[in-house]
């Protein structure tokens, strides 16, 4: 009676552990799951930055032609 009380007890600590290791796994995919969205976040953001430069230098290519084509008058 002793040893099914133990066990029983057991059981019920075991079926504790399975349900915090399941959240703990559960947690633990979805934060590597945000950590990938961040990273492709990140890597967009770069991806646009690269963008924004080579724009700004297109820009200031064309107001130097511009200013160019004033002063020259062609």
């Amino acid at each position: 009676m002793i040893s099914w009380h133990w066990s029983g007890l057991m059981g019920l600590v075991l079926d504790r552990l399975d349900l915090v290791s399941a959240r703990w796994i559960w947690f633990r995919l979805v934060g590597i799951w945000f950590r990938l969205i961040g990273i492709w976040f990140r890597l967009v953001g770069i991806w646009f930055r690269l963008i924004g430069i080579w724009l700004w230098i297109v820009g200031i290519w064309f107001r130097l032609v511009g200013i160019w084509f004033w002063i020259f008058r062609i």
